[in-house]
């Protein structure tokens, strides 16, 4: 869990003698067209039925092209021979062919010459490089003369279109199969496609009758040269008061070509739908969402498509009736209608009119959570049916629903979980840390257990999980519950440190992967029996690191690493671990060099467990430890691409890079990056998360809103993160005191002074009624409270306590070198300051310097901190000369790094003084007047300190006494509102004023 960046609270503008704050450890449009303007596609599906299943689906339509056809017998592609034409249409044929190398059917679309082509021929390759179970799978895509050709494997048992119409389908059938295809669609989405298209015509049905999602957005229309503009699509126009699409009565409608265009592009073919035009609308006008009519269609206009898809399928009428383009846009944005009475559950239709929602923030954030509310809507159904004893209500099925008679086959799914966590295990739990570890337990092997009956029914009920991801389901999920049986079976941590264990218990990763067909897919499989022990251990150690426990997460590595380095994942796992401990232990460059290593390691072995963690460890440490931005650079590039590329395999790394990421651009002063990134990563928790977990993304967004200085938002995040805190640990648990410092120190920046200082108090009671634990979250609550008690007279002892207390645990628990340990000095320091101790605090900041220069590097912010700090104990403890040396560094750093900044205009202060006490006028008074117009520029920070210095250089040379009253003036008033905390700038300000008259 990453820590919460202490922040804090200052008067409106600080002097000299009021230090800069350390920081803490770190927390943790295209315009619209007239509709008469845009150009949509009409359907085609009334021709489905009449041709080959796959060319529905690909190329059906009534026109042909009048290009040769391939003879039987070509070789397209070095390996495919052509058999047989299965269809044509405007943009292509489709041809059956056999595959010579793999001695397989296939099909070859062939897509003529035409504009679009080479983006054709990339968007084939993305889409090659996708695999999942529901998605139409492209072997090979390439060139044949002048033509692209697209190679996928052939499907014979027809569309999903064809499949509804050839019979009366049960509902959890269609549903079913729906579901499927939309696994398929999200697993498009992670791999950063858009289908733009889905319709019933384009989900194609193996002979067993496993749905697959085809066409992502590959054809194109033939004979259309006019220039390209935007996606590279040509541009085609319809009648928006024209037919459309027939009835409602979920018929296959019939194609009907539009003449008289407004675009003057004539007579057009109805699978001419793709468009180049910015703003032009592209899809099926039936499914498609309301702003893909104004030609704005992301992942969201997907989800509204599936949606429609569903709603037809399980009503057998589509949503929104229209008979022109016109009125089926009208009715669209009318909003959802209510769903017809009916066997289907009406939670099932609360979810899809979500998914219809007029406004796309309004739908699902993505088509996963779209997918488990439908799965939680259905559950519902099944449990009210079963209180009721009405299970005979339950269609049976062929390949997707069990037999009635039968008994259901999942009734012991969950037995292997409690094999690996037996009932006397968690009774030693009980034992050792009562009620909050019992809950612990129970949540974790609750969770197992659901997880174990979703993958069963998944693939032994809805049939959607194929066996070999069953297989691998049941495996994932078996190792799973052996290493949460380690994290759980510890009895002398749950004797010696039960704050420690509980914490262990509720970081323990999660099995939601295991029952993801797309994860189990993307990701490799569980290690063999052999090397599963190994990396249970190193699993163990990471979550010992998660939580602070560094020692014995050390200790764990070096006994696994002769064993680990007979395996390449288990030895690039480790890799990565003793990255995340030299991380730890303030070692940075040893720390980039393990990461880059596991990085590379983890990529070669395809594992996202890896390499995703070595990612955001590098990000981590060079942009935000360091603050090396340039050379952290790639290391942002490369996340761009992971975060979209690698959310198929599961959220958890993501999230991690996303944390990074969000670290990274709050250390380079980009609060709203840093917000985005971790509403992002709020976004990507499940709402059945374990409660401690999601607490800690809200205490993240907490410090992400105070950054941006929305302190509203800091203040309610930061209430939901203790509040979910104190449920799931206990209030008591010092992690808990740590998130009521986080928002105490909001509550003083939001001017609440008295709530902050009044919740600190009770976070300090809670630490002090536990005092033998050091876990790591206790420093940092300590050090936190140290900043809040700092602000108040009456409390400044205790912060200095908590400081040092702090250190002591920080220095124990990550060496006596690590920066953090430096924060708790120069914290010291400004309380020391506050207190006119100048020379204690010379003495606290010049044992914080050196380490911070061994561990940051000497051009880091916040070693520029500690430099303007130390610069200021010496100039108010009248060392001059010492004082310009340390101002001029952090001024240096400053200047690089924080160029216009309220750091950058009090280091000129700072030297501004210095230099006129020395007699140094001309130096004194242009380092007074720079920082005096940076702040005038800036927003006014400062402006009244710069106008002191200004007046004092003005003086010292007998010179612009006019311009010196007025500033000092303005400056007085400006100050008098906080006479305590201002007294010395009064007092300069009088002492100036005096010697002009």
């Amino acid at each position: 869990m990453g820590h919460p960046e202490g922040r804090e609270p200052s008067p409106p503008s600080p002097g000299p003698e009021e230090p800069v704050a350390p920081s803490s450890p770190q927390r943790v449009g295209d315009a619209a067209v007239d509709p008469e303007q845009s150009t949509a596609l009409l359907d085609s599906a009334g021709s489905a039925s009449a041709l080959d299943p796959l060319l529905a689906a690909l190329a059906a339509t009534p026109s042909a092209p009048t290009e040769p056809e391939l003879a039987p017998g070509t070789i397209v592609g070095e390996t495919f021979r052509i058999e047989r034409r299965l269809g044509a249409g405007g943009m292509g044929v489709v041809y059956l062919a056999h595959d010579t190398a793999l001695d397989r059917p296939v099909a070859v679309k062939l897509h003529h010459a035409g504009a679009g082509l080479d983006r054709l021929q990339r968007e084939a390759t993305a889409m090659a490089r996708l695999s999942h179970p529901h998605v139409v799978t492209v072997h090979a895509v390439g060139r044949h003369g002048d033509d692209v050709f697209v190679a996928m494997e052939y499907l014979a048992g027809g569309t999903l279109r064809s499949w509804l119409k050839a019979a009366r389908r049960p509902w959890r059938e269609a549903l079913a199969r729906c579901r499927a295809a939309g696994q398929g669609l999200a697993a498009a989405h992670a791999a950063g496609l858009v289908h733009r298209d889905f319709k019933p015509e384009n989900v194609l049905l193996t002979e067993a009758g496993v749905p697959k999602v085809a066409d992502f957005g590959l054809a194109r229309a033939q004979g259309d040269e006019r220039a390209e503009v935007g996606d590279g699509v040509p541009v085609v126009a319809f009648d928006p008061d024209g037919p459309t699409l027939g009835g409602v009565d979920g018929a296959s409608p019939t194609p009907t070509p539009v003449s008289g265009s407004r675009s003057g592009a004539g007579r057009k073919d109805v699978l001419s739908d793709r468009l180049t035009r910015t703003g032009a609308a592209v899809g099926t006008p039936a499914y498609m969402a309301p702003e893909q009519f104004l030609g704005k269609a992301d992942v969201r206009a997907d989800q509204f498509a599936l949606a429609v898809v569903i709603w037809e399928a399980l009503y057998g009428q589509r949503p929104h009736a229209g008979k022109t383009t016109r009125s089926l846009e009208d009715a669209v944005r009318a909003g959802p209608p209510w769903p017809p009475r009916g066997s289907v559950p009406p939670a099932v239709g609360r979810v899809l009119r979500r998914a219809l929602a007029v406004a796309p923030a309004d739908r699902f954030r993505d088509l996963d959570q779209f997918l488990r509310a439908l799965d939680r809507a259905v559950g519902q159904r099944r449990r009210r049916i079963g209180a009721a004893g009405a299970a005979a209500a339950i269609a049976v099925a062929t390949w997707w629903a069990w037999p009635r008679a039968a008994p259901d086959p999942c009734r012991d799914a969950s037995a292997l979980v409690d094999r690996e966590l037996p009932a006397a295990l968690v009774a030693r739990v009980d034992a050792a840390v009562g009620d909050a570890g019992t809950r612990a337990v129970g949540a974790l092997a609750h969770r197992l257990r659901l997880t174990a009956d979703a993958a069963c029914r998944a693939a032994r009920i809805d049939r959607i999980l194929p066996p070999e991801l069953y297989e691998r389901s049941v495996a994932c999920l078996r190792y799973r519950a052996q290493v949460t049986a380690r994290i759980v079976d510890d009895a002398d941590l749950a004797r010696d440190s039960p704050q420690q264990y509980l914490r262990r218990l509720r970081a323990a990763p999660a099995a939601r992967d295991c029952v993801d067909s797309v994860a189990l897919a993307a990701n490799p499989a569980p290690p063999a029996p052999a090397a599963a022990a190994i990396r249970a251990g190193l699993e163990l150690a990471a979550v010992d690191l998660a939580i602070g426990r560094v020692a014995a997460a050390e200790v764990a590595v070096g006994a696994l690493a002769p064993a680990a380095a007979d395996d390449r994942q288990n030895a690039a796992m480790l890799t990565r671990l003793r990255g995340e401990i030299a991380s730890a232990r303030g070692d940075f460059p040893a720390a980039i060099g393990f990461y880059s290593d596991a990085y590379y390691a983890g990529q070669a072995l395809d594992d996202a467990a890896i390499y995703l963690p070595a990612l955001a460890g590098l990000i981590q440490v060079i942009g935000d430890l360091q603050g090396d931005a340039r050379a952290v650079e790639p290391w942002l590039r490369a996340a761009g691409a992971a975060i979209e590329r690698d959310l198929r395999r599961g959220a958890g790394g993501v999230v991690r890079v996303l944390g990074a990421l969000a670290a990274a651009a709050d250390a380079r002063g980009d609060g709203a990056a840093a917000l985005a990134y971790a509403t992002r990563a709020r976004s990507l928790v499940s709402p059945d998360e374990d409660e401690f977990a999601i607490a800690t993304f809200e205490q993240s967004l907490a410090a992400s809103h105070a950054g941006v200085g929305d302190l509203a938002q800091a203040v309610a995040h930061g209430e939901d993160a203790v509040a979910r805190c104190d449920r799931s640990l206990g209030a008591a648990h010092a992690t808990c005191a740590l998130m009521r410092a986080d928002l105490a120190m909001s509550l003083a920046e939001a001017d609440r002074s008295a709530d902050a200082l009044a919740l600190a108090r009770e976070a300090q009671r809670q630490l002090d009624a536990h005092p033998g634990e050091d876990l790591l979250d206790r420093a940092y609550a300590l050090l936190n409270l140290g900043v809040v008690f700092t602000d108040e007279r009456t409390a400044q002892d205790q912060a200095v306590a908590n400081f040092r207390a702090a250190r002591e645990i920080l220095a124990k628990s990550l060496g006596p070198n690590h920066p953090d340990v430096a924060k708790c000095d120069a914290n010291q320091a400004v309380v020391a300051m506050k207190q006119r101790r100048y020379r204690e605090a010379v003495e606290v900041l010049s044992r914080a310097l050196p380490i911070e220069e061994r561990a940051l590097g000497p051009r880091h912010p916040d070693l520029a901190d500690t430099l303007f700090n130390l610069g200021t104990a010496h100039l108010l403890a009248d060392d001059l000369a010492d004082a310009g040396r340390y101002g001029e560094r952090a001024l240096a750093v400053y200047a690089e790094h924080l160029p216009g900044s309220v750091r950058h205009i009090y280091a000129l202060r700072l030297i501004a003084e210095v230099a006129t006490r020395r007699g140094d006028l001309a130096v004194g008074a242009d380092a007074a007047r720079r920082g005096l117009a940076m702040a005038e520029a800036g927003g006014g920070q400062g402006v009244h300190d710069l106008a002191i210095e200004v007046a004092r250089a003005n003086l010292a040379a007998g010179t612009r006494a006019d311009e010196s009253r007025q500033l000092l003036a303005a400056a007085r008033s400006h100050f008098a509102a906080y006479p305590e905390v201002f007294a010395r700038q009064l007092a300069a300000i009088d002492a100036l004023a005096a010697r002009l008259q």
